[in-house]
């Protein structure tokens, strides 16, 4: 029985480490983002990956923990608020919010995905514009367009997750 208590602990520490690397690597490949001013949004799509792995590999709690430290850690450290914004708001918990939605039937999951990505896109582009105050001189339509863009790019993003997985 002793054994088996080590055993466990042993598990658990290698699942914490293993968090801590997808937390550091994450808060890098968000921080190259930031710097370069042009990956932004692809930096926050390549760290999701490391919560796409969590939940698949390591499932319970470990997913939660790795979106929350990359999080935390990307709205303090990062120069650019925004990709830290964008992490926070889709990056980093669409990976486990997909695992839950593709339980579901498909209309209701295809359904769920884009309600999830719109609400998202809108809430970074309110706190771009009124909190951080990026990009106020394009209007309105410029979002709309954006937005209408960014529905595209997350169809090719999902899919790609999908395939990945």
């Amino acid at each position: 029985m002793n054994d088996n208590r080590k055993t466990g602990q042993k598990n658990k520490t290698k699942m914490l480490a293993l968090s801590s690397c997808f937390v550091a690597l994450g808060v890098t490949l968000m921080y190259f983002g930031a710097v370069t001013n042009v990956l932004d949004l692809t930096m926050v799509a390549i760290t999701s990956v490391a919560v796409y792995f969590a939940v698949i590999e390591m499932g319970g709690y470990y997913p939660y923990m790795i979106y929350a430290a990359t999080s935390v850690l990307s709205l303090i450290l990062l120069p650019d608020k925004f990709s830290a914004a964008a992490y926070l708001a889709f990056g980093g918990i669409y990976p486990i919010l997909k695992e839950k939605f593709e339980k579901l039937k498909k209309p209701v999951c295809i359904f769920l995905k884009f309600l999830f990505f719109n609400v998202a896109a809108v809430i970074v582009v309110l706190v771009s514009i009124f909190i951080l105050h990026l990009n106020t001189d394009e209007g309105i339509p410029y979002y709309i367009v954006t937005v209408a863009l960014a529905n595209v790019a997350f169809l090719l993003y999902d899919i790609a997750m999908t395939r990945m997985i």
